[in-house]
């Protein structure tokens, strides 16, 4: 079993009212990708938002996952990350 922290950097992000229906919606994808789902960090980024997302199961299906995700949030890039995230579901983008 393997931990990472994946990092999406994109320009789509759920709405503030939205943001728990979109974590469920991530921990769903990430059960039936066979991983588990540990927390869940939404921050500004400089022109974008990013989505880190801490996950344990295999590599291949953490990959696979991340490669999902990153579509759905198109445009998008993702890379693993020596970053902590905190457990849950963190929305840490400033009021606008």
């Amino acid at each position: 079993m393997n931990s990472k922290v994946i990092l999406i950097a994109s320009g789509r992000a759920p709405g503030r009212e939205r943001f728990a229906e979109f974590a469920g919606a991530l921990t769903s994808i990430a059960s039936e990708d066979k991983l588990t789902l540990k927390g869940y960090l939404l921050v500004d980024g400089p022109g974008c938002v990013n989505h880190a997302i801490h996950v344990e199961g295999e590599n291949v299906d953490i990959e696979r996952f991340a490669n999902g995700i990153t579509m759905n949030l198109q445009p998008g890039k993702w890379s693993f990350t020596n970053d902590t995230v905190p457990a849950g579901f963190t929305d840490d983008r400033e009021a606008k």
